[in-house]
């Protein structure tokens, strides 16, 4: 099962801004070919199946009045959407002090892959921390595993998303590819109150042949991600 996708979660987000307006239980267009994992989020949100208007992926579809709430993903009100988000799913997000020390593998993914993840992972379960493949978890799992974290270390990646349910005074090492460059998760943290910490890297062919270069798989310094985990472990 993928794990979320930061899109899925701006979209989730948007819709705190329905709760309480009388748009609050208007019918939802969605794309019929929703994966598992998009499914479960909905089931866990209990939004009803009737309440789901599904039509096929590049469909145009005529409406007579047409609500879009706006992103939140840069937004003054993020933290709306978050606090709703989490709120909605707190039975499923762990009620004690966050333990954990976690490292996210993205060993199933075809993409912005780290070629010595191995290496990284050997290293962090020698100080204590354990390999998560947040792709082979149902949502509730990751929920529940973020929650309970209290340092994450992890490539730039959907899985990252799930910073929404990670508890203020945490923090995250984010390993990011010069080639990609994105900050949108440090922008997250921020408003979870997370301490966020991001290693550069740009260990990298950039001659391959690559559909996206942006994704293009990458190695990091092992001993830069233990020098950053420094005092918060």
């Amino acid at each position: 099962m993928p794990c979320q996708c930061v899109h899925d979660t701006r979209n989730l987000l948007k819709l705190s801004l329905l709760e309480d307006t009388r748009y609050a239980a208007l019918p939802l267009l969605i794309n019929d070919d929703l994966k598992p994992y998009q499914r479960e989020y909905l089931g866990l949100l209990e939004i009803a199946d009737d309440r789901l208007i599904k039509v096929p992926r590049h469909s145009v579809v005529r409406c007579q009045e047409l609500v879009v709430p706006t992103s939140l993903s840069v937004h003054h009100q993020m933290g709306r959407g978050i606090e709703w988000l989490r709120r909605r799913l707190q039975s499923y997000i762990d009620p004690g002090p966050p333990q954990d020390l976690v490292f996210i593998s993205r060993r199933d993914s075809r993409a912005r892959r780290l070629l010595n993840e191995s290496e990284l992972a050997a290293a962090l379960t020698c100080i204590g921390f354990s390999v998560i493949v947040p792709g082979e978890m149902t949502v509730k799992e990751q929920i529940l595993r973020f929650s309970r974290a209290r340092v994450i270390v992890g490539a730039h990646g959907a899985a990252l998303a799930n910073l929404v349910f990670v508890k203020p005074g945490s923090t995250v090492v984010e390993i990011n590819s010069t080639a990609l460059s994105q900050r949108e998760f440090q922008i997250l943290a921020h408003r979870m109150k997370i301490e966020f910490k991001r290693i550069w890297s740009d260990d990298f062919d950039s001659t391959r042949p690559e559909t996206h270069p942006r994704n293009i798989d990458f190695r990091v310094d092992v001993d830069e991600v233990l020098k950053a985990l420094e005092g918060s472990i």
